[in-house]
């Protein structure tokens, strides 16, 4: 919410606040009752709204960052070993396989990163069971493939929470017309019945009616 959206919904919580103070002045009114209800149905939806609109992306943003090291750091360590085994045999076109650092994976699109660790899984796998004195073993297989799991299912999510957080902005929008509306055409018309008949409470209306 801008300043303008939050000093306003302050004033509406100030307004409810005030209605629910006294119930006994307005509750027994149906219409009365009815208009309150809708308004407090807008405000419940402004203040639920502007939760969501604050949701930040910085939490996910650095777990994504964390699970892509992980992954990236799991991944030189079986393409290392896999570097070094091909060499080993003699094995150029193996070899070519696991010729990738660890900058490059980290600096690599989320989407190609872990199809790059994915594809150093997969060419190490049929090895496996001769890389037990490089480091490697089936367990650190484990250990990759689980990496890159959590770090593929963590792909795009911040995107998809700044996008609630621009639908919850329109959500406001709508509900701050709306509320709007049933304050200014609806409840202020409405409750100048009071203003002889209990004028404390008229004017306690009007105050609270003020935005800051």
């Amino acid at each position: 919410m801008n300043d303008r959206q939050t000093s306003k919904l302050n004033m509406y919580d100030a307004v409810m606040q005030f209605l629910n103070t006294y119930p006994e002045v307005w509750s027994d009114n149906p219409t009365i009752s009815a208009i309150v209800l809708s308004f407090t149905n807008h405000l419940d939806a402004l203040n639920a709204s502007d939760l969501l609109q604050k949701t930040s992306t910085v939490g996910i943003t650095q777990n994504k960052t964390a699970a892509k090291d992980t992954m990236a750091n799991a991944a030189i360590l079986a393409a290392k070993a896999g570097f070094a085994h091909a060499n080993v045999i003699k094995d150029i076109e193996l070899a070519a396989q696991f010729k990738v650092s660890l900058s490059e994976i980290k600096a690599a699109k989320d989407t190609d990163a872990d199809d790059i660790c994915q594809n150093i899984y997969n060419a190490l796998q049929p090895h496996v069971s001769h890389l037990q004195n490089y480091g490697v073993n089936a367990a650190t297989q484990v250990a990759l493939q689980e990496a890159i799991d959590a770090f593929s299912a963590l792909i795009g999510k911040p995107k998809s929470v700044a996008s609630v957080s621009i639908n919850a902005t329109l959500t406001i929008e709508q509900h701050f017309e709306a509320a709007d509306n049933i304050l200014l055409n609806q409840l202020d018309p409405i409750l100048l019945q009071f203003e002889v008949s209990n004028a404390a409470f008229y004017n306690q209306y009007n105050a609270v009616r003020v935005v800051g």
